[in-house]
């Protein structure tokens, strides 16, 4: 059992203080020594690797950047230059359809144009047979209606 100390003699100082001060000391050294020098060499080096990690992540987090705009801007570009080729095409195949206009409407003015001139042609000539003709076919019909020949 322990003994019990009153209050004044748990204050007074006597010789177990100054051993257990040394006893202290000595603990400290040797912990320091064994213990609290490599851990505290091995959390520098883990602080250490650990900004070292951080500053390569944050310079990889930059290229990355770097490269993400540059392919933006490459497909930024890339969709424009595939505009200008596509109004370029649209421009040339407007005007290709407009050649191919201007030839079929030129070209049907021109059969449309032989055809009005072979019909008058060919409408002239039978006027003119049917004029040479009329008088035959009067003939005809007057002979079919009077039942005789008429005189010319």
């Amino acid at each position: 059992m322990i003994p019990m100390l009153s209050g004044t003699e748990a204050l007074q100082l006597n010789g177990s203080l100054f051993v257990v001060s040394i006893v202290f000391i000595l603990f400290h050294l040797l912990m320091r020594r064994l213990l609290y020098r490599p851990l505290f060499g091995v959390m520098e080096e883990r602080d250490r690797l650990t900004e070292g990690k951080q500053a390569q992540a944050g310079h990889s987090r930059q290229q990355v950047q770097e490269l993400l705009g540059r392919y933006e801007a490459a497909i930024k570009e890339a969709k424009q230059t595939g505009f200008q080729q596509i109004e370029k095409t649209r421009a040339a195949t407007l005007a290709r359809q407009g050649e191919l206009l201007a030839a079929a409407h030129a070209e049907v003015d021109h059969v449309v144009q032989a055809a009005t001139t072979d019909l008058s042609e060919t409408t002239h000539a039978l006027k003119q047979t049917l004029a040479a003709e009329t008088p035959e076919i009067a003939r005809l019909m007057a002979r079919q209606i009077l039942g005789r020949e008429s005189r010319p």
